[in-house]
């Protein structure tokens, strides 16, 4: 569970910063928006040059101690404050005066990016260079942030897969649970460090075996029937099949999740 509020995290960060540069390109160059089906078809412009962005990264990595101290500017809307909570407060009026859509997730990301909201910038060109953006991409499945936690999306094999892991794990909790109980009873009283011992691993279990009901409680209400409020199917699949279609055709070239 903390590693999906890391990421969740994580995800608020990119999808915020990538926010600010674009009200920064918008109030810079005015640059008329493009229908969303330009900017799910249209690939962005790459740099003539190959050798253009590892250079760019040189360059930005390069020792600048000798020389003395070289003021660098930055944008008003690309800095980060020392008070976090102002910085936070400010990206947030920015959201408002541009009614922007809040985006908790990939799933609401790539809404924004069939609106139009969103569009694909090169790597580097003439004048900047994108640095450490996707640096900690790794080959997690997506979520969906629902209820104040993200719930890993699935297909129909997917979620055959991950319901199948819970029920086995659920037994063998059961079981080890009820292995230790029975050695628990057999030890005679006063055993002391023993049984305190197998009293804390019945409580670690009974812990796991909580947090396992708990994770098929989420996938039976957000991928059962009770989510099919709209007759289409449960909401969660419904997602990553929005996920899916904007894979197939992704800036020119497809994806699989």
């Amino acid at each position: 569970m903390a590693n999906l509020k890391a990421r969740h995290l994580l995800l608020l960060i990119i999808v915020t910063a990538a926010f600010a540069a674009g009200a920064w390109a918008l109030a810079r160059f005015k640059l008329n928006r493009p229908s969303p089906a330009e900017s799910s078809t249209t690939t962005a412009p790459r740099a003539t040059d190959p050798d253009l962005w590892a250079r760019s990264i040189e360059k930005i990595k390069e020792d600048r101690r000798e020389g003395g101290n070289v003021a660098i500017e930055i944008p008003s809307e690309l800095r980060h404050y020392d008070e976090r909570r102002w910085f936070l407060a400010s990206q947030v009026a920015e959201v408002k005066t541009f009614n922007l859509q809040p985006v908790q997730d990939f799933v609401d990301l790539a809404a924004t990016i069939r609106r139009g909201e969103m569009v694909s910038l090169p790597a580097v060109t003439d004048t900047y260079v994108l640095f450490g953006v996707g640096a900690r991409v790794n080959g997690d499945g997506f979520t969906r942030y629902v209820a104040n936690q993200s719930l890993e999306l699935n297909d129909e094999a997917g979620l055959h897969e991950a319901s199948t892991r819970l029920e086995s794990a659920h037994t063998k909790l059961q079981n080890e649970i009820s292995g230790l109980e029975a050695r628990l009873g057999a030890l005679n009283k006063g055993a002391g460090t023993n049984e305190e011992e197998l009293d804390s691993e019945i409580t670690a279990r009974r812990q796991e075996l909580k947090s396992n009901e708990a994770d098929q409680a989420l996938i039976n209400q957000y991928y059962g029937p009770s989510s099919d409020s709209l007759g289409n199917g449960p909401r969660l699949l419904r997602d990553y099949d929005s996920l899916q279609t904007l894979a197939k055709n992704f800036g020119g070239r497809s994806f699989n999740l």
